[in-house]
C-alpha cells in the first residue's frame, strides 16, 4: 500500500490527477483504513472537477480519523464548488485551527 501511495502523491505532484486516483484507489484497496490515502484521492478529484467523488473521499477521510483537519476543509470547498451547503464544515476546519478556513467561513457564511 505505502508504494502505491508514495506514486500516487508523486504523480499528483506532477499534477497527473488520473494516475494519481489510480494509484492512491490501489493503496486504498490494500490498507482501507488510510485516512490519507482518501483524503489525498480526494484533492485529486478536486482538481479534475468530480466534486461528489472528492466529497465522499474526504467524508470517509473524516470517518476514519475525525481529527482531520484538513479534510473538513477539502470537503467544504467540494461541496462548495458542487453548489452544495458548505458553512460548516468551513466552520469546523476554522474551530480546528485551519486559518484560511476561518477566512473562507467568515467570508462566505457570515
Amino acid at each position: 500500500a505505502d508504494a502505491y501511495y508514495n506514486r500516487g502523491n508523486a504523480k499528483d505532484d506532477l499534477k497527473d490527477y488520473y494516475g494519481a486516483i489510480a494509484d492512491f484507489t490501489k493503496a486504498i484497496e490494500l490498507d482501507p483504513d488510510d485516512a490519507s490515502a482518501y483524503y489525498n484521492r480526494g484533492r485529486c478529484y478536486i482538481f479534475i472537477k468530480e466534486y461528489d467523488n472528492a466529497i465522499n473521499d474526504f467524508s470517509k477521510c473524516i470517518r476514519l480519523n475525525p481529527d482531520y483537519e484538513n479534510a473538513y476543509f477539502a470537503r467544504g470547498i467540494a461541496k462548495e464548488r458542487s453548489g452544495k451547503s458548505y458553512c460548516n464544515d468551513y466552520k469546523k476546519a476554522c474551530n480546528m485551527g485551519i486559518e484560511i478556513a476561518c477566512e473562507f467561513y467568515y467570508k462566505k457564511c457570515k
